[in-house]
């Protein structure tokens, strides 16, 4: 950042320079009068007192005292605004989303482009599920010329959310990117053809991360997946069992675990399975979702209501929890309250656009 702020300088030195030189070749002798001073201002530099005798040559000093000023501004801003980002990543890894969106809007506002603090708040709002503000800032990051790279797997996981799987297929080419990044498109890719129920291509998709990370778990979950949605629930069982011997601290694994146990209608050992994924991560938004949902079918509504709550104060913008909320406050003969609820959820998926939502269904 010092060789930036060096490199802004040099130039804006040069710059003066040369008008410096415009002002003495034009006025000479006796109209522009220079006197050196001793003084030293707060940067370490001299300054300089002029006298001139001259309007035009005054103009011309008062550019060189803007021009002279400019890189002391930038650099100021730019070094507020780097201060403002960091704090905000470490508010983003304490899950302090909130907190983390407020500095680096202030970071943005002392400095437009930066490139890093876009992509971070993109990828809040994306944790936040505020997907049509991710979009923009991934949109806004791409036009400020972010590399793909840095971005790829954010859209991915967007286009996930926003139900947008066949644009997902047609944009997100894992060939273009290093292993790393190659095997997690890949698995993203899975799950858009898993969500078509495209099952053979799903697996194909999972099979490419499982021999380029053979020790991951992920792919393994993409399996069981396939093989619930085939009814293969003996093969899921084994596949998700697999994975949560090799991660056992994935809230994801316990999750699939408890989807397949859930499939089976073993309905108090799949809540066991859900309250392990939330153990784990209490943020995990489809674990919550399911677990309310049991605790509903096991008229345990007021365990069922405390995690309703969470989900509508953590993720405000998903439909799936405010419509469950709604279900339970009518069960609760909270009439004008559900209702309230069912509003907020059709607001919600009006916002999704009818074709993306027919691919869902």
């Amino acid at each position: 950042m010092n060789k930036l702020f060096c490199g802004a300088r040099k130039y804006h030195l040069i710059l003066l320079n040369i008008i410096f030189r415009m002002i003495i070749n034009k006025y000479p002798g006796q109209q522009l009068i220079i006197k050196r001073a001793s003084g030293i201002n707060a940067s370490g530099r001299k300054i300089v007192n002029i006298n001139v005798l001259n309007s035009k040559a005054y103009f011309l000093i008062a550019l060189i005292t803007i021009i002279a000023s400019a890189p002391d501004i930038y650099a100021t801003e730019t070094i507020q605004a780097s201060r403002l980002y960091e704090e905000a990543v470490v508010q983003f890894r304490n899950n302090n989303n909130k907190a983390a969106i407020i500095g680096l809007k202030n970071a943005i506002q002392q400095n437009p482009g930066y490139l890093a603090a876009h992509i971070l708040l993109g990828q809040v709002y994306l944790t936040e599920k505020d997907l049509s503000a991710a979009e923009y800032e991934f949109s806004l990051a791409e036009k400020l010329g972010a590399d793909k790279s840095l971005i790829v797997t954010s859209q991915a996981q967007l286009y996930l959310s926003q139900l947008r799987y066949s644009l997902l297929l047609k944009e997100i080419d894992p060939d273009l990117y290093n292993n790393t990044l190659k095997a997690e498109l890949h698995l993203y890719r899975g799950h858009a053809h898993l969500q078509l129920n495209q099952l053979n291509e799903a697996l194909q998709e999972y099979e490419i991360p499982a021999q380029l990370n053979p020790g991951q778990a992920e792919p393994i979950l993409g399996k069981a997946n396939v093989l619930m949605r085939q009814g293969n629930l003996g093969g899921a069982t084994q596949a998700v069992d697999k994975a949560i011997q090799m991660e056992p601290k994935n809230a994801n694994a316990w999750y699939v675990q408890a989807s397949v146990k859930h499939a089976k209608g073993e309905l108090e050992t799949a809540l066991k399975s859900y309250d392990k994924a939330i153990e784990i991560l209490p943020e995990h938004l489809d674990a919550r979702t399911a677990r309310a949902g049991i605790l509903m079918d096991l008229a345990k509504n007021d365990q069922a209501e405390a995690d309703l709550e969470y989900l509508r104060k953590k993720y405000p913008l998903d439909p799936k929890a405010a419509y469950l909320h709604a279900v339970l406050l009518e069960r609760n003969n909270q009439k004008e309250a559900a209702r309230k609820e069912l509003e907020v959820a059709a607001d919600i998926l009006n916002k999704i656009k009818p074709e993306f939502l027919t691919q869902h269904l």
